[in-house]
């Protein structure tokens, strides 16, 4: 499980994010995640991990962002270390906020909301390629799913076939 902040033994705690592991009936400390170069300028972050453990998506603000706050990706480097965040790019952030991402655990389909067209909804992108720089265009999901409300923190359940958020 990945959790919001670094925690110390003696009860401080920093920015940032780390991982809790399960063994068996128990929960390990909090072991700090490190990414290099990791900034947030904004007072918002969301995260999420892939299935395999091997990207990281996070919405934030950073020199580069293009709105409020844009979806960025990191890989994998060592154990709890990970490259530093690159921007999405243009296909995948508006001028706008985007949040909440998800990647399907076949890593193929991205998840996220965004305020692009005044409420928060939830929209999907295909991952053209093998590559992480190629997307589809954004698709914004109709009612049901998007509502007048503010929709998102998608999970996609691949198993199946639901999609979990928030409204």
């Amino acid at each position: 499980v990945v959790v919001l902040n670094q925690f110390e033994a003696n009860g401080g705690m920093q920015k940032g994010f780390s991982i809790v592991r399960r063994d068996g009936d128990d929960w390990s400390f909090p072991e700090p995640v490190g990414i290099d170069n990791y900034h947030n300028s904004g007072t918002d972050v969301s995260m999420n991990m892939s299935h395999d453990g091997s990207v990281l998506l996070m919405a934030m603000e950073r020199y580069d962002s293009r709105g409020q706050s844009d979806l960025y990706i990191s890989f994998r480097t060592g154990t709890n270390s990970w490259s530093e965040p690159k921007n999405m790019g243009s296909k995948v952030n508006s001028g706008m906020k985007e949040t909440t991402p998800f990647i399907s655990e076949d890593q193929q389909r991205l998840f996220f909301s965004s305020n692009r067209n005044g409420n928060s909804d939830i929209y999907m992108l295909v991952r053209e390629g093998e590559g992480w720089d190629e997307w589809s265009a954004p698709r914004r999901f109709k009612e049901p799913v998007n509502s007048g409300a503010h929709d998102s923190q998608p999970f996609f359940n691949s198993a199946t076939g639901y999609m979990y958020f928030t409204s």
